[in-house]
């Protein structure tokens, strides 16, 4: 309990390079193993760096839980015309469904986090071929610190 309410804590007052380090402390947490690929700091708001994290906790949570997933990556991009959070994993992969996911669900959440971030979410999934979640900030529309 205590280090859940830290981690909440320190979550909030996330800045780009806090975002780094929190996704590693994310990836140190798991028993499955994760890499973490990261560019440099990258300038953001705390709130759209918060957003970010929970879509990346909400998405190895799922693939930990769900997918049985052997193996994580989360990168971290700026590229040129966008910010881009990956998060791939190993595990058995699902067939999305065509409806939207309700709204308090796993995938309900990330959504309400991408939209909170200005950010696109992307889902890429099939059965036997693990899942890649996206989640995509236009440099023209990202938030800066």
């Amino acid at each position: 309990q205590a280090s859940a309410v830290s981690h909440e804590l320190q979550a909030t007052n996330l800045n780009g390079s806090g975002l780094r380090d929190s996704l590693r402390m994310l990836a140190q947490e798991l028993a499955t193993p994760c890499e973490v690929v990261c560019d440099a700091a990258v300038a953001l708001p705390a709130a759209t760096a918060l957003s970010l994290l929970r879509i990346a906790e909400e998405a190895v949570r799922n693939a930990v839980r769900h997918a049985a997933a052997q193996k994580i990556t989360i990168s971290l991009r700026a590229g040129p015309a966008a910010l881009t959070l990956e998060i791939r994993d190993d595990g058995q992969g699902f067939t999305p469904a065509p409806t939207p996911a309700p709204k308090l669900s796993g995938l309900g959440l990330m959504r309400r986090h991408a939209r909170a971030a200005h950010a696109r979410l992307r889902l890429h999934s099939a059965p036997g071929q693990g899942t890649v979640v996206s989640c995509s900030i236009p440099r023209a529309r990202a938030p800066q610190a």
